[in-house]
């Protein structure tokens, strides 16, 4: 882990390094949250927003849906792995959207899946503790979104359509743009159907509108690199780059 250069070591719980670290290496949160969760959750309820930008603009890089292998799972799986209970109360929507990623993958694959080892780990510890509604609608847009069965397909579409609430929607609308290229227009047609009626949508497609995160990954030509939110504090230590610990 790079060291912050107003401390010249790692210091867990300063806030000033962490967003430091995450700015400088942002593929580093994996190990972030695993090395201390507790902490992590902390530094999250303090910079919410920017923790869930960063998490949206890793899983930019590479479809949200793709189990590759020997890859691994999607950056936002193999994030959640790491996650506890405490950081799903704090980061409820990237939680419930890859707890629904997970259920998915497993429900399509079965036991058998080289990555069953991660779908197991991630639900045995998330599953109970993030919102159940929107759980299933993930679940049911990443089935979609692999579905290559006509018939099947428009069930599963139907089923969207039928969990598809207004502040559901528009909790994870972010997430539900990086997925749309595998949706073939249903995102963009329930977000206008529902934006037509209801507020709460008109105010997410507004937020979204000001993400250059989807501005990069939703644009012709397939994904990124977006930019990633930037490091910054009060004193001033995370707005550059950070040095190698010394020695």
């Amino acid at each position: 882990m790079d060291s912050c250069p107003a401390h010249y070591s790692f210091v867990f719980r300063c806030f000033d390094c962490c967003r430091q670290a995450l700015s400088a290496c942002p593929g580093d949160v994996d190990g972030l949250t695993r090395r201390d969760p507790d902490a992590f959750a902390e530094f999250a309820r303090e910079h919410r927003e920017w923790v869930e930008s960063l998490l949206l603009a890793e899983c930019a890089h590479r479809p949200l849906i793709e189990w590759s292998y020997p890859g691994g799972p999607p950056p936002l799986v193999r994030w959640a792995v790491c996650a506890t209970p405490a950081v799903a109360d704090v980061l409820p929507v990237p939680c419930a959207v890859a707890v629904g990623l997970a259920r998915a993958h497993q429900q399509r694959e079965g036991p058998r899946s080289r990555h069953e080892t991660w779908t197991s780990r991630l639900l045995d510890r998330l599953d109970s503790h993030v919102d159940q509604r929107l759980a299933q609608l993930w679940r049911d847009l990443a089935l979609l979104a692999e579905e290559r069965d006509p018939v099947a397909a428009a069930g599963l579409r139907h089923m969207v359509e039928k969990r598809a609430r207004p502040g559901l929607w528009a909790r994870s609308l972010e997430w539900l743009l990086l997925l749309g290229r595998h949706l073939e227009g249903l995102d963009v047609a329930l977000t206008v159907a529902l934006a037509d009626k209801h507020r709460i949508v008109r105010q997410a497609v507004n937020r979204c509108s000001r993400s250059t995160i989807l501005r990069y990954s939703c644009a012709p030509g397939g994904y990124g690199p977006p930019p990633r939110p930037q490091g910054r504090s009060k004193s001033g230590c995370c707005t550059q780059r950070p040095s190698r610990r010394p020695g």
